[in-house]
């Protein structure tokens, strides 16, 4: 009996053992960061936690959701999307609000031109859910519809809700009544959400809207995060954070359902993505998720951003290069970045400000 439980001993450590291996790589914590290209780089006030952006190219316009996460730890805060041009960030930054949305935390969010050149941004709210402890656990977790008009601000068409909505974080429009969206956890916050994050479970998953209900269309995700559709709409790209690769879908255009193509890992805990007028993704994320959190607890405590590039030829092996690489100096916390003309915008979860870079 001594020996079996001698042996069983052993055992239980070395499964602990590894267990903590893979969630230390998986945090970056052996990842040896470089120095990244030298860019010339200014700071943008004035939309704090600009945790997500889409750009309408067309346009020269962006579009940004803004929720200072640091003043909401401590009571609620109204969070604000906020539009600006390209050529002007500083000078054309606009609050285009909804007033009829009275509680309000945006998250990620997604813009659809339609062919008659209507607009519809789409944005993951949570602040239904939010400060309100008597409230179950994924109430809450709604996708707003909003109308953009030139000039004007957005005008709120509908919320849309479901029990597939459990936790929500990007989403990502399929015409102006379907999208796709992440829940970045299966479990409920607490010790289950923990083991969930650091024992690094596939618990996460993909939910397709079809304009009357939702299906989940794809799980077994680790932490997923941001979600773009290729340009042809063939493709859903996925982040996963603590999974550390970005996995690809073929879609079944008619239905909306998933298959997974292949997935592609990274030396990075990837956050959201966009995609360039080339095709090229542009993946932002983490390269320490032990120094992102905490950033999250204290803003003195600087965590690494990094963009990367994926270009994704046919038959042929995916090329990755760095864009930008910031120890947190310039920018702690990236989260999305997008590229044009020239530029390069980047958003943080926490900042108070986000970044305008030039383009070698």
């Amino acid at each position: 009996m001594k020996r079996k439980l001698s042996v069983l001993s052993v055992l239980i450590v070395l499964v602990a053992g590894v267990l903590v291996w893979r969630t230390l790589i998986s945090a970056g914590v052996f990842t040896v960061l470089a120095s990244g290209p030298d860019l010339t780089c200014a700071r943008v006030p004035g939309a704090p936690g600009a945790e997500d952006m889409v750009m309408d190219r067309a346009k020269g316009l962006v579009y940004l959701s803004s929720y200072d996460r640091r003043v909401a730890s401590r009571g609620p805060v109204a969070g604000a999307i906020y539009r600006f041009s390209l050529q002007d960030p500083v000078g054309t930054l606009t609050d285009i609000t909804p007033s009829t949305l009275e509680r309000f935390a945006p998250h990620g969010l997604s813009l659809y031109t339609a062919p008659d050149g209507a607009q519809t941004l789409f944005v993951v709210n949570h602040a239904m859910s939010w400060n309100e402890s008597t409230d179950l656990f994924g109430r809450g977790q709604v996708v707003e519809v909003l109308t953009l008009v030139p000039g004007e601000a957005a005008q709120h068409r509908k919320t849309v809700s479901d029990l597939a909505f459990f936790s929500l974080n990007d989403v990502e429009a399929v015409d102006e009544s379907r999208f796709y969206v992440t829940n970045d956890h299966g479990s409920q916050p607490g010790f289950a959400r923990l083991l969930e994050d650091y024992a690094l479970l596939g618990r996460a998953s993909v939910v397709y809207f079809d304009g009357a209900a939702a299906t989940t269309v794809a799980d077994g995700l680790t932490y997923a995060n941001g979600l773009r559709l290729s340009p042809d709409g063939g493709m859903l790209y996925v982040a996963e954070t603590t999974g550390r690769a970005l996995s690809l879908f073929s879609v079944e255009r008619a239905t909306g359902a998933l298959k997974l193509s292949s997935r592609i890992p990274f030396e990075l805990g990837l956050d959201n993505i966009d995609i360039d007028v080339t095709g090229t993704l542009w993946v932002t994320g983490h390269p320490k998720l032990f120094d992102f959190l905490a950033h999250a607890a204290d803003p003195a405590r600087l965590s690494p951003s990094q963009v990367v590039t994926v270009r994704l030829p046919p038959g042929d092996a995916p090329e990755i290069q760095t864009r930008f690489l910031d120890k947190g100096a310039l920018l702690s916390g990236s989260s999305i970045a997008l590229a044009d003309q020239g530029k390069l915008m980047i958003g943080s979860v926490f900042e108070s400000d986000f970044l305008v870079c030039d383009l070698p």
